[in-house]
């Protein structure tokens, strides 16, 4: 990739000789033209002829090595994506030298296309949508993402070969991946880096879609999610080699890490104190490792996060405790790896991202007895302390996609969503098959989660509670959500507070057998209950001057039929109106509603 002569313009003179001539286009043809580089000036221009998007956009094109120099001390303001191409394979290096790249909350900062060859080093990127996206090779050194966010990998989303080194992520947020989202062709591998602060739905530090990624001395800490604080792997390979991943979160499943169906590897690593639970999911641990099951035990002693790392206190089992034929030879800092933290004269590498420094071991002094005067009784022995055992608390029941229950064999809910919008919708069950969700022997989500005792009264089946954990308040054009089993649907609109239940109308599809559906356009509570709530209801008689309608919509509260059902409302097309009533149509019973009981929308007729 090359800089054009906009940047450097001489005068060249016709040469005429041949001799020249060829001579010139010998020594191109063996020597090769010389990589190009650019260095800004202390405009901070974005655009324009001196401009940052004006020196990528040359190098696009102009079939050599580049290297562009950004002015440190600048902060470049984007209006527009910058996008780097292939250019042929040559490669483009960018040197922030400490300036910052913002996408100002309007666009992503850099789209890196498929066969380019990019290195960004001492870069801030911020406030983009997303930080980066990445087809490319792209290796990134000392640089720092924060404040992006995007729906999948709010620093970046790779879908190529991607190396991180000497680098932070922090305060990034997504659906998916709050620092990085690496997709099923990605190769991600990071080392000597911090993931700290980042929040996601799934994987606040990072999600791994069936891609590969290797995580070498790093810290993975601070992070949250519902599902996977620090890390998330689905289906995906995963290796942790000394590394520390503690301190994150998860509201729902898995603090640490989640190994949703993939294969996660793990030595020489410190897995430790995450909200929500260490590990989920199978782990092959290929070393000496401390929690999920690690063969480390005992006191850890980890010292407070520094902002990069934890640093391991005197005491920890973690120093001393790993495996040297796989420990890399400097830490995350780059202190020397193996040093002799323990002082007991045999350097070995510590678990986890930070290596002790060495202790220098002493002689044991010679202790000379003392002659214990006759009479005196013998010291008693004092018993070891005993260690504090602290339970640890399975996490509650997972709340996945809506559209994932569909894969579950004997599950109660179904859903058919727009791909827009399926991304978005989460599904918690609350009852199933008569009862309350359980957690640890008891009612994990009690009566209050449908909230109305005359909707219990009626026999749930199914609950489900529909959410959209990004604040989707609105299903543009509807989704389809069956419960299991045969009944009324009452839906109660997470809009109202307190909550209004009303009967909605239903239907069968032929996908979800066995299943009762209804479309729904807004997050709320959807159940289906056993008895008709309209059941005890007496007919009015007909009367002889009757309307038919076609666009008449009906809402009464069932209280008035039976006061236990007080509060529960319904919703239904009339079918008909007779001076004095309205006729709907109830689970397939034709009955008649007073008028004074109603509230009508559209065309009702007199």
């Amino acid at each position: 990739m090359a800089v054009s002569s906009l940047f450097h313009i001489g005068k060249h003179r016709l040469i005429t000789s041949s001799i020249v001539l060829i001579f010139l286009i010998w020594s191109a043809q063996t020597q090769g033209v010389q990589a190009a580089t650019i260095d800004l000036d202390a405009s901070c221009a974005v655009d324009g002829a001196n401009g940052l998007a004006q020196a990528i956009g040359n190098a696009n094109t102009n079939d050599e090595d580049d290297t562009i120099n950004l002015n440190g001390s600048c902060t470049y303001v984007l209006s527009a994506t910058l996008n780097i191409s292939a250019d042929g394979g040559h490669s483009l290096t960018i040197n922030g030298n400490g300036a910052t790249i913002s996408g100002n909350n309007a666009v992503r900062v850099f789209n890196i296309a498929f066969g380019a060859n990019v290195t960004l080093n001492g870069l801030t990127i911020t406030q983009g949508l997303n930080g980066i996206y990445n087809e490319g090779t792209l290796t990134i050194n000392n640089s720092t993402f924060s404040g992006n966010t995007a729906t999948n990998g709010g620093g970046i989303g790779n879908e190529g070969t991607l190396t991180i080194n000497n680098s932070t992520f922090s305060g990034n947020s997504a659906v998916y991946g709050g620092g990085i989202y690496n997709y099923y062709s990605g190769t991600l591998t990071i080392s000597n880096s911090t993931f700290s602060g980042n929040s996601a739905v799934y994987g606040g530090g990072i999600v791994n879609d069936e891609g590969t990624l290797t995580i070498n001395n790093s810290t993975v800490s601070g992070n949250s999610a519902d599902f996977g604080g620090g890390i998330y792997n689905y289906e995906g390979t995963l290796t942790i080699n000394n590394s520390t991943v503690s301190d994150n979160r998860a509201s729902r499943s898995g603090g640490g890490i989640v190994n949703d169906e993939g294969t996660l590897t793990i030595s020489n690593s410190i897995i430790a104190n995450n909200t929500g639970g260490d590990c989920i999911g199978t782990i092959n641990h290929t070393g000496p490792n401390y929690g999920c099951g690690g063969s480390v035990t005992g006191n850890l002693n980890l010292g407070p996060f520094t902002g990069g790392y934890f640093p391991l206190l005197s005491g920890s089992v973690a120093i001393d405790a790993g495996d040297d034929s796989i420990c890399p030879s400097t830490d995350q800092r780059g202190a020397a790896r193996p040093l002799d933290g323990n002082g007991d004269g045999t350097a070995t590498c510590d678990l986890g991202s930070y290596e002790v420094d060495e202790v220098v071991a002493t002689a044991t002094p010679t202790v000379t007895p003392t002659e214990t005067p006759l009479g005196t009784p013998p010291p008693t022995d004092t018993p070891a302390p005993t260690a504090e055992v602290v339970p640890t608390v399975p996490p509650p029941p997972p709340t996945p996609l809506c559209e994932d229950h569909n894969f579950a064999e004997g599950g109660v809910v179904r859903a058919s969503i727009a791909d827009s919008l399926g991304y978005a919708v989460n599904c918690r069950v609350l009852y199933q098959n008569g009862a309350p969700t359980q957690w640890l022997g008891g009612d994990l989500y009690n009566a209050g989660a449908i909230g109305i005792q005359g909707v219990l009264d009626l026999g749930v089946i199914q609950a489900v509670d529909i959410f959209s954990p990004v604040g989707m308040s609105y299903f543009n054009g509807g989704a389809v959500f069956c419960l299991r089993g045969q009944g009324t649907l009452i839906w109660l609109a997470a809009k109202n507070a307190p909550r209004v239940a009303e009967v909605i109308g239903s239907y069968e599809v032929d996908d979800f057998p066995g299943f009762t559906c209804a479309t729904l356009f807004e997050p709320g509570t959807l159940v289906l209950v056993r008895d008709n709530p309209t059941q005890s209801m007496p007919p009015l008689p007909a009367a002889p001057q009757r309307q038919t309608l076609t666009n008449c919509t009906v809402t009464f509260d069932i209280g008035v039929i039976s006061s236990s059902l007080s509060g529960i409302r319904a919703e239904l097309p009339a079918t008909a109106f007779v001076d004095g009533g309205y006729q709907v149509s109830l689970n397939g019973v034709e009955v008649w509603l007073s008028a004074d009981l109603v509230t009508t929308s559209g065309d009702c007729g007199e």
